[in-house]
């Protein structure tokens, strides 16, 4: 027979794996929509540099948000040729999300600027 010290130990494990699971994911997708964001903007910022042109580079960047699985929802070159992204992920979530306070937090959205100049 099983110890009953042992099956409650195995349910509070899982638990606490879960909840710190759904708590954990949207940091998770904003790390990786934050490394994304700077991806698809230096890398506009590169194809201007290269004399591209900026439907080239945005066109480049949402290759990038792509790869990365995220979503490219603005895409802009200033008069000062600086690249202003921002994209957003879905985080991944089985419980919280489907809660009106808690939905928010898993619809991740960052922004990031690059320059083409160096330095």
């Amino acid at each position: 027979m099983i110890p009953a010290w042992l099956v409650k130990l195995v349910i509070t494990l899982a638990v606490l794996g879960f909840f710190g699971f759904e708590l954990s994911s949207p940091l998770i997708a904003k790390a990786q929509a934050d490394s994304a964001a700077h991806d698809a903007a230096d890398g506009a910022a590169f194809d201007l540099r290269q004399g591209e042109t900026v439907d080239q580079a945005k066109e480049d960047a949402d290759k990038v948000a792509v790869s990365e699985h995220v979503h490219l929802d603005f895409f802009s070159v200033d008069t000062s040729r600086v690249v202003h992204v921002t994209v957003s992920k879905e985080a991944r979530s089985y419980l919280l999300r489907r809660f009106s306070r808690t939905k928010s937090w898993y619809h991740v959205t960052v922004k990031a600027t690059a320059s083409p100049t160096p330095g």
